[in-house]
């Protein structure tokens, strides 16, 4: 990928208002980089997502309408977990751990 490219895919993504990058690869072989975008008023929006068909074209787009996840999350990362893994999360009580 050239720099060059990458750069012009982000060319409408404003400066000083994007951080704390992280990307993965999807099940179809795309790339999705989400970027922390804290640029609203208030809490701000969390992440947003950019895809990219290939890292070698350095080409992202956002993305928003293809992912569903709540908006808030902030400096994360994204860690590969089992289905029996993500159950046992879903059914635990965090009430009382101080989560909430």
């Amino acid at each position: 990928m050239r720099r060059e490219d990458f750069d012009e895919s982000m060319r409408d993504v404003e400066s000083g208002l994007y951080e704390a990058p992280t990307a993965v690869r999807l099940e179809d072989g795309r790339w999705c980089l989400f970027l922390d975008y804290y640029g609203v008023p208030g809490a701000g929006q969390g992440y947003v997502p950019f895809v990219a068909d290939s890292l070698k074209s350095g080409r992202f787009v956002r993305s928003d309408e293809a992912f569903s996840f709540p908006y808030g999350f902030k400096h994360g990362t994204i860690l590969p977990i089992t289905m029996e893994e993500y159950e046992r999360m879903k059914a635990f009580d965090w009430t009382h751990q101080g989560y909430w």
